[in-house]
């Protein structure tokens, strides 16, 4: 997991939406790596903007599980 991850973070920097996506589920499940639900928002954030199909109905259901300092923590970081 940790080779994929640093994969996908390669893509996402430049500008993968499914890369950027695939690293949110990665954070959020905390699969191969210590869960960080922020930083996997952050992600799908970024996958959102980068044109993600998915990435909306994703954040949809994550936003509800996070405190509203949480959700303005990982806008900051998207942006």
């Amino acid at each position: 997991a940790q080779a994929a991850e640093g994969y996908f973070a390669r893509a996402a920097a430049q500008a993968h939406a499914m890369a950027a996506y695939n690293l949110a589920v990665l954070a959020w499940k905390g699969d191969g790596r210590v869960e960080n639900r922020v930083e996997g928002y952050t992600w799908m954030l970024v996958a959102h903007v980068l044109g993600s199909p998915n990435a909306e109905k994703q954040l949809n259901g994550m936003a509800p599980q996070l405190t509203v300092e949480e959700r303005e923590e990982a806008k900051d970081a998207a942006a």
